[in-house]
């Protein structure tokens, strides 16, 4: 795209820890059993619950060194072009319940405005902010 003078963003979510290589398959395995355990004991609900934001905060909650890690990589990523939203999957930030490309649609057209006024949405919308 660069050689068209576009400018082109990657922005990503908890899923791609694991594509890019944050996390191999025997940790992958290892906190997922780790997170089975731990979720039905933590005390907080989450706003959504996916499989890769309960690996991620049983990493965050009992792990510190590996997500201090991840975000040092999320971090290191930025400088090219490639952006991993940092407080969970997509759909959190735009509080789907579901995944599909039809919601986020239905989400802008819909809900977009609402969401930018909330004051829980701060911190997620200062991430895009520094994205962009």
């Amino acid at each position: 795209m660069s050689r068209f003078g576009i400018t082109s963003y990657f922005i990503g979510d908890r899923d791609n820890i694991v594509d890019y290589g944050f996390v191999s398959q025997s940790e992958l395995s290892y906190y997922y059993k780790q997170a089975k355990e731990y979720f039905p004991k933590a005390k907080s609900t989450l706003a959504h619950g996916s499989h890769y934001n309960k690996l991620v905060l049983t990493i965050r909650d009992n792990y510190t060194t590996k997500y201090t890690e991840i975000l040092t990589h999320i971090n290191e990523l930025y400088n090219q072009q490639v952006f991993i939203l940092q407080r969970g999957d997509i759909e959190t930030y735009l509080s789907l319940k579901d995944k599909g490309l039809e919601y986020t649609v239905s989400f802008c057209h819909h809900d977009f405005a609402k969401r930018l006024s909330d004051r829980q949405f701060i911190p997620h919308r200062k991430e895009f902010e520094d994205i962009v």
